[in-house]
């Protein structure tokens, strides 16, 4: 798990799957998470390409699916590709069938089907805290600062236009190995681009009084993704190195770190916002990206 919860499904009725998900998406989302699912009516597409595209978080299993496929056939087939995700299996009466999968299938979580919901939300929780033990938390946090610095990296080239032998040097520069330019330097040119963006476009709507209201739309938009870009030092940089230096506090179970001689909790408050803000940047600087391609 990074930023996104997926989870898979089988079930051959589709409604009783959307009439769950709204509930289990506004839970993934109250946690930081982006949500995605996919649903399968049967087994016919398991394979392990199909679990490497999906990558689930959690698999959720039927014990009847139409095609007169049995729930536990497919679980089996799940852990004989992989071993290790997480499983609901569920049922009318699941109370039937417990006893005897059980002994077959190994790391199953079983339900009855009016109590799906609440287990799922279980099954989320505890992927969760598994993911903020104080280690794992590191890593995700380091990995996606990392990530949106490459994103900022990728928006300047393209603003800067595709001239190889240019792309080349300025890919020197961007490298944090070189150490030229530092995530707060690549800020500042982001918003810089962002500026002169609009400024060049203010200057095409002179020109093109007809499509006035197309670039206003583009200006408005770019202004909104410079905006919301703002506290991308404090809400990615600033919470990257609170990580790299936190040390586990035995007291509370947390990791600690110092900000200016005041401590910091990597509690589950903290984590929570952090995802948030880590999903709030990665997505700003997607769409960033496609409008000044756009008008590259």
């Amino acid at each position: 798990m990074t930023q996104e919860y997926r989870i898979l499904w089988f079930e051959d009725s589709p409604g009783f799957v959307e009439s769950l998900i709204d509930p289990i998406e506004e839970h993934v989302e109250s946690m930081g998470f982006k949500f995605s699912y996919e649903i399968k009516p049967d087994d016919k597409e398991l394979d392990e390409e199909l679990l490497k595209k999906v990558d689930p978080d959690l698999i959720i299993v039927d014990y009847g699916l139409g095609s007169g496929t049995k729930g536990d056939v497919v679980v089996k087939k799940i852990r004989a590709i992989e071993p290790y995700a997480d499983v609901i299996f569920y049922s009318g009466k699941m109370e039937d069938y417990i006893n005897k999968i059980s002994r077959e299938i190994d790391g199953v979580f079983f339900t009855i089907r009016s109590n799906l919901l609440e287990k799922t939300r279980k099954l989320i929780n505890r992927s969760v805290r598994k993911q903020q033990e104080p280690n794992n938390m590191r890593g995700v946090i380091i990995a996606e600062a990392v990530d949106i610095e490459g994103k900022m990296e990728k928006l300047i080239l393209i603003a800067l236009g595709p001239d190889a032998e240019r792309e080349s040097v300025i890919k020197k520069i961007l490298d944090p190995e070189w150490q030229v330019l530092t995530f707060k330097k690549k800020f500042d040119i982001v918003n810089k681009i962002c500026k002169e963006r609009v400024k060049n476009l203010r200057c095409k709507k002179r020109a093109n009084p007809t499509k006035e209201d197309e670039i206003d739309a583009i200006i408005s938009e770019i202004n909104q993704k410079k905006e919301a870009f703002i506290d991308a030092e404090k809400e990615v940089i600033e919470i990257r190195n609170i990580m790299a230096h936190a040390s586990y506090d035995q007291k509370t179970g947390c990791l600690i770190s110092y900000v200016r001689s005041s401590p910091v909790i990597v509690d589950d408050d903290f984590c929570k916002k952090t995802r948030k803000d880590l999903r709030k940047h990665s997505e700003n600087l997607d769409e960033l990206i496609k409008l000044i391609s756009t008008e590259s």
